[in-house]
């Protein structure tokens, strides 16, 4: 039969065309629980629900097709031409397989395949019936064959299952075991709520209200190391596009550790690792406690490693899941959980840490460059600093001039310290730092070329490396953005050897954003004592150290052999180092300003031609410092004169109305 003929209009139809007409398949869809298809597009659309839906225990549900509709009467060949068959949703499968009774035969075999896969009965004896089951799959796709079924859940279904209360399953992860082939693992179910869907195990621990959460991908790896954390709820995620809905099933306060594939794959998107980071970076952000780990080596998961034997090797050997790199462009907030508290990681004690940007600043001939080659010395042959702990690392040393006069500080370092050869590497010339075009890209070539990174590059000096304007914010902020590539691209401590301006006390010359960039700021001075003062200036992160004072001590050098240097007349070559020495606080001078200079001149001046050399009369004195300021009115001066009486001369002078009596000495006065 061909098709139909209506009796009131004499119009012949197809059967397809009457059950399109009549709307016949949207109805088989709907009675199904299928969402309705649209042939305007091939798309599918959401139905309002009938309430009718076949009982769970109902045969027919088992042995029904994935396709509800895949027996329905085929089309004309015209209709085919300019129609395409929607895809099957399987979720009306996934809800028939939960309910399904459990049968012995399924459990056999389940069992079977999981001591294949070296798992014990204690790892999943409580899970049967509320978190997995053992069915025969009577669907099309299934044949009859056992399955295991374990439920892919909502976060409100996994709350339910938690306290043991039942719960339906529009999703179900299902691994079909065939008697003469290979498990067949497959997940069922679309719902189109929108809503994530993962597996949830419990605590092995009894009555355990516990916060710990532990994340995995696979269902025989979360059951491979369920015993090593008792304490656990596990959320297995069947996949690792799933990890994303973990979120939205932690309750407040909750501390995760998610355990990751390591997939090992060329492209980072292909990882379960990545997705691993991403779920990690989200919990960190919303600031939960978490922690993301995986094994070194890829394609080793934990139920291979349970095959093996070597479990508990494997867990012990895991490591943290790299961070995600991040485009050159983002930028975003972190909360403060994420960024966690570390000790300082001292390059030399109290002194430079590693991994930041320093500068030794002084006077011409103040001892800074002897200054940088002592910490030079001693982090490449890690001897303490001067009491101090060093790390010991590789010294990259940018000489800018005297090389002759390098080499042979270092020969009496040497000696000094009776070291063999220090460990250092010196540049074959000075460059432009500030070059970041052609030249900085030399320095990182000639750094990357070298055995391992450096700890620690020294700069000598800044002047000799750098050709553009120091007194240029914009240009200085350029050099210092190329020492923060060569110090963020080898964690290395960078240390800029820099003179200071005009008044020594005020650091560093040029620009106030070469001192605003440095972490640590060190000043060396050299008053007429000789005696070399080292002073922190800035520490930007931590307690600035006690001043240290050290003498040059004058010493024989050797050569690269350890052989004594003599020059040609026999006299040994000598060089100087630096040596240690008590540390005298100096007292700080007071500087007269120019109206009290002109008062202690003027007093001198008048005091030569007075019987008394220690008073003058205070009139003459008076007039004698007016002249002096012919441009100052009365009034002017008469506050200029009141200020000078309130001013710290009165420790040396006893000013009074009629003389002014030298109370001590001068001695040191403007010095």
């Amino acid at each position: 039969m061909n098709g139909v003929k209506s009796f009131k209009g004499g119009i012949s139809q197809t059967l397809f065309e009457v059950a399109k007409e009549r709307d016949l398949l949207g109805a088989a869809r709907s009675l199904a629980g299928l969402p309705e298809f649209s042939q305007k597009g091939n798309s599918t659309r959401k139905r309002k629900s009938t309430g009718h839906n076949p009982p769970a225990d109902n045969p027919n549900v088992d042995t029904q097709p994935d396709d509800p509709l895949s027996n329905s009467a085929s089309p004309t060949a015209h209709s085919r031409s300019k129609q395409t068959k929607p895809k099957s949703s399987t979720t009306p499968q996934a809800q028939a397989l939960w309910k399904k009774p459990e049968s012995d035969k399924a459990k056999t075999a389940v069992q079977k395949y999981l001591t294949d896969s070296a798992l014990v009965t204690e790892n999943y004896e409580d899970l049967f019936g509320s978190y997995m089951r053992c069915v025969i799959d009577n669907t099309a796709s299934g044949k009859g064959s056992p399955a295991l079924v374990v439920p892919m859940l909502t976060p409100e279904q996994a709350s339910r299952v938690a306290i043991g209360a039942p719960t339906s399953a529009d999703k179900v992860a299902r691994v079909l075991l065939p008697e003469s082939a290979e498990p067949e693992k497959k997940q069922l179910g679309s719902p189109d709520d929108g809503i994530g869907r993962i597996s949830y195990l419990p605590t092995r621990t009894e009555n355990c209200e516990s916060l710990k959460y532990l994340v995995c991908e696979g269902f025989r790896d979360a059951l491979s190391i369920r015993t090593h954390y008792p304490d656990h709820h596990i959320f297995v995620c069947q996949s690792k596009g799933n990890l994303q809905h973990v979120p939205g099933f932690l309750p407040e306060g909750a501390n995760v550790l998610i355990i990751s594939d390591h997939d090992g794959h060329d492209d980072p998107n292909q990882n379960g690792e990545t997705d691993a980071a991403k779920l990690r970076q989200e919990l960190l952000r919303r600031g939960y406690s978490c922690q993301a780990l995986m094994p070194p080596e890829p394609k080793k998961d934990a139920n291979d490693a349970l095959r093996d034997g070597k479990l508990d090797q494997w867990l012990k050997e895991l490591v943290e899941v790299p961070e995600l790199a991040r485009p050159v462009d983002d930028f975003y907030f972190e909360p403060r959980s994420s960024l966690g508290i570390q000790e300082p990681d001292w390059l030399i004690k109290g002194i430079i840490e590693k991994g930041t940007l320093a500068a030794i600043v002084g006077e011409s001939g103040s001892g800074k460059s002897f200054l940088a080659l002592d910490l030079a010395c001693c982090i490449a042959t890690g001897t303490n600093w001067h009491g101090r702990a060093v790390n010991c690392g590789d010294v990259c040393y940018l000489a800018g001039e005297g090389k002759g006069g390098l080499a042979r500080r270092i020969g009496a370092w040497e000696n000094y310290y009776s070291s063999k050869q220090v460990p250092l590497f010196i540049s074959s010339r000075s460059i432009d730092l500030g070059d970041s075009r052609d030249q900085l890209p030399k320095v990182r070539h000639a750094l990357r070329s070298l055995d391992r990174p450096p700890a620690l590059i020294i700069i000598d000096t800044l002047a000799r490396h750098h050709t553009g304007d120091e007194n240029s914010a914009t240009e200085m902020s350029s050099f210092i953005g190329n020492l923060d590539q060569l110090r963020e691209e080898f964690n290395a401590a960078v240390v800029v050897v820099h003179h200071s301006g005009k008044d020594p006390s005020r650091g560093a010359r040029g620009s106030s954003a070469f001192r605003a960039a440095l972490d640590h700021e060190i000043l060396v001075t050299k008053p007429a004592t000789g005696v070399i003062t080292v002073a922190c200036e800035k520490a930007k992160d931590s307690e600035p150290f006690s001043p240290m004072s050290f003498n040059l001590s004058s010493t024989d050098v050797l050569d690269e052999s350890g052989r004594l240097i003599a020059e040609n007349d026999g006299s040994p070559v000598r060089s100087c180092v630096l040596e240690p020495t008590e540390f005298v606080q100096r007292s700080k001078q007071w500087r007269p300003s120019v109206y009290q200079q002109l008062f202690i001149e003027s007093f001198n001046e008048l005091r030569q031609d007075s019987q008394n050399p220690d008073r003058v009369q205070t009139n003459k004195l008076r007039e004698r410092i007016k002249n002096k300021l012919p441009q100052k009115s009365n009034d002017q001066f008469k506050a200029i004169w009141r200020d000078l009486k309130g001013s710290k001369l009165s420790d040396q002078y006893d000013i009074g109305e009629v003389v002014v009596i030298e109370r001590t000495d001068l001695t040191g006065f403007g010095g």
